[in-house]
C-alpha cells in the first residue's frame, strides 16, 4: 500500500469526524448520541435513517399508532472536492410518504415532541413518540 494511498485515507477519515452528526440539520443528532436501540437490540438510525412526521400524519389507536402522511429525511452531511480542498456538502433532505401502522409497545419516547420513523434498508427499526402519548 502506498504512503500516498494512506495519508489520503486518513486524512479524509479526520475530516470526515466533524461531520458524523446524524443529519447536517441537527434536527435528529439525539437519537444517535443517545445510541437509542428498539427491542430487538437494532440502533434506531444512521445518517439520514430517520424521518421527522408530521404530526397530523400519525393517528393514536387503542393498539398503538397508525401513519399515513408525511416525514422528512433531514440532509446528511457530506464531503465534496471543491477548488482543490474538501469542503462540507449536504446531501439533499427529501419528503416520503409514510403508511405504517406500529404497536404502543414498540414506541420508543422522543426527545424533541416530534414522531419519528427510522429504518435500515425499507423496514422500520424504530419509532419515537412525543413524551405527551406516554
Amino acid at each position: 500500500m502506498s504512503t500516498r494511498f494512506l495519508v489520503t485515507v486518513c486524512t479524509l477519515a479526520l475530516l470526515s469526524f466533524p461531520l458524523s452528526a446524524h443529519d447536517a440539520d441537527h434536527a435528529s443528532d439525539w437519537i444517535g448520541d443517545h445510541e437509542l436501540k428498539n427491542a430487538n437490540g437494532v440502533p434506531c438510525c444512521g445518517v439520514s435513517d430517520c424521518a421527522e412526521l408530521q404530526d397530523d400524519a400519525v393517528t393514536e389507536t387503542h393498539a398503538g399508532y397508525v401513519i399515513n402522511g408525511w416525514g422528512y429525511y433531514h440532509p446528511h452531511p457530506s464531503l465534496r472536492w471543491t477548488a482543490g480542498h474538501w469542503e462540507s456538502a449536504d446531501a439533499g433532505g427529501h419528503w416520503d410518504w409514510i403508511k405504517d401502522q406500529v404497536h404502543k409497545t414498540e414506541g420508543l419516547p422522543s426527545e424533541d415532541n416530534h414522531y419519528w420513523r427510522c429504518k435500515s434498508a425499507s423496514e422500520r427499526t424504530c419509532f419515537l413518540v412525543p413524551p405527551r402519548d406516554f
